[in-house]
């Protein structure tokens, strides 16, 4: 470990989910200047799975369905019908609040590259090098004090200097059991001292120190009186990376303007010694002395020759090397843009599906696609020869976000109806049960007074022949006795 002492480097960043792409293009080289990477050393995750920008994703719109469903739930049972139409009108929200810096943190934990160019164990090949060791305590660090909300980390070694990357995804549960994505749920987020201190403690046993006290410096001075020193603005990531190419690409042009200065020098020494040999000989060949110092003159001017048109291939060389990274830069440019242009037109056209699927609902209800014996909201099958109705399901397919949201909404209200429906077909039955038993007692009654009427006025001799007649009889006498007493009935009320 080298005697010199190195500041730990800990940087910050705000990150809004639909960057998540972009960070992935620089993460697999996809974009970008990539001319400081060294494609023969790979970079390592450490935290997270390959698709975790996906799962991020859908961990953010699960919370915001969530907290959809949970506000038209307690706007419904306050009653609030019209509050209630609105938030179906609108639909989920994002599950943030409004910030310049967005939900998310991007972290990055490094120190200067010259710590880990004087380690030699790493040098040999030995597993406790300080990569090793910064990359354990770092990971160690980053899941105790960010648990599940640690998405992502992984360690760039690729670029000159060492460093790891984390994201974190801080979701923090409400009193009324909403969740939010809340950046100030851990405290080295919400204070960046305390972020420092944190990382300062943490490396320490590594030989690194915790960097400047530039606030506690100012605080201090500005309880004494002095003159504060000037606030250092912090280097957002992104330009810090930037700033990392620039100061590579620097090193390296200095470093070849100083191999240069060194041939120049070189040559300018090969042609002294070759003036002072031709001197000594001169004065022993002085037959030669006059060709020989026109051949060192010749040779000379040759050197100054070949040293100018050197020098100015170099400049145009450069030029071109300045050119051809402008026009890079440009196409790169303008396939980011077409590439963010893409993704609005995705957006606006799943929008646009989802809106569809939500109004064939809509006509599906109205046309009675939706099935009435599910106790929940079914879509039917489509009758075959029903162009309509098939048209309908294919529309909702297209959009599983727009049905959900209409089901969301229908819901309460179809459970309702549903309820109202069984309670009507159980009276209905009871009426009927009650109907039929009243009908089945007059039967029996009807027989009863037949019977006794059959034995009363059975008429075993006489004019009736048959015993269908004597029946028939009966039945004569039975009606005019019912017709009596429903009349004797019928004065009875009167009274």
């Amino acid at each position: 470990m080298s005697a010199q002492e190195y500041a730990i480097v800990g940087r910050m960043e705000g990150l809004w989910p639909h960057q998540l792409p972009a960070y992935e293009m620089h993460r697999h080289r996809r974009g970008g200047d990539c001319g400081h990477v060294d494609p023969s050393r790979k970079n390592k995750l450490l935290h997270g799975s390959e698709t975790w920008p996906a799962e991020a994703a859908a961990r953010i719109d699960e919370i915001r369905f969530e907290n959809y469903n949970q506000e038209l739930a307690a706007l419904e049972k306050r009653r609030r019908k019209t509050e209630r139409l609105n938030r179906i009108v609108e639909g989920p929200r994002d599950p943030w609040r409004a910030s310049e810096h967005g939900p998310m943190r991007e972290m990055i934990l490094t120190a200067n590259k010259d710590f880990f160019a004087g380690d030699l164990d790493s040098f040999f090949g030995m597993s406790n090098g300080l990569e090793r060791q910064f990359e354990e305590i770092a990971l160690a660090w980053l899941k105790q004090t960010f648990g599940d909300d640690l998405v992502h980390a992984r360690a760039d070694l690729d670029e000159t200097c060492y460093h790891i990357h984390a994201v974190i995804l801080p979701i923090e549960t409400g009193k009324e059991g909403g969740r939010m994505v809340q950046p100030s749920k851990h405290a080295v987020i919400a204070d960046y001292e305390h972020f420092q201190d944190e990382i300062g403690k943490l490396f320490a046993p590594l030989g690194l120190k915790r960097g400047k006290e530039r606030a506690k410096a100012r605080r201090e001075a500005y309880a004494s009186g002095d003159t504060p020193p000037p606030p250092r603005r912090h280097v957002r990531t992104r330009k810090w990376r930037e700033q990392e190419d620039i100061s590579l690409a620097a090193e390296r042009a200095a470093l070849e303007a100083a191999q240069a200065e060194q041939q120049r020098k070189t040559a300018e020494a090969e042609a002294a010694l070759a003036a002072e040999r031709e001197a000594s000989e001169a004065a022993e060949i002085r037959r030669q002395q006059a060709a020989a110092q026109a051949e060192a003159a010749l040779e000379a001017a040759q050197a100054e020759q070949q040293r100018k048109t050197g020098e100015a291939e170099a400049e145009l060389a450069a030029e071109r090397e300045a050119i051809k990274a402008a026009e890079i830069r440009r196409e790169q440019a303008a396939a980011q843009a077409e590439a963010a242009l893409e993704a609005e037109r995705q957006r606006l056209a799943e929008q646009a599906e989802e809106q569809d699927a939500i109004l064939a609902a809509v006509e599906a209800l109205g046309t009675g696609r939706i099935d009435p014996t599910q106790d929940i909201v079914t879509l039917a099958p489509a009758a075959p020869e029903s162009a309509e109705a098939t048209e309908i399901g294919t529309r909702i397919a297209r959009s599983p976000r727009g049905w959900n949201r209409f089901v969301a909404a229908l819901t309460p209200g179809w459970q309702r109806l549903r309820q109202a429906a069984r309670e009507e077909a159980d009276a209905a039955l009871a009426q009927e049960k009650a109907r039929v038993a009243r009908e089945n007692s007059e039967i029996d009654g009807a027989w009863r007074d037949l019977a006794q009427m059959a034995r009363q006025f059975r008429i075993d001799t006489g004019p009736f022949k048959t015993a269908k007649e004597q029946v028939q009889k009966v039945l004569v006498r039975w009606r005019i006795m019912k017709a009596r007493d429903t009349g004797r009935s019928g004065q009875d009320q009167g009274e």
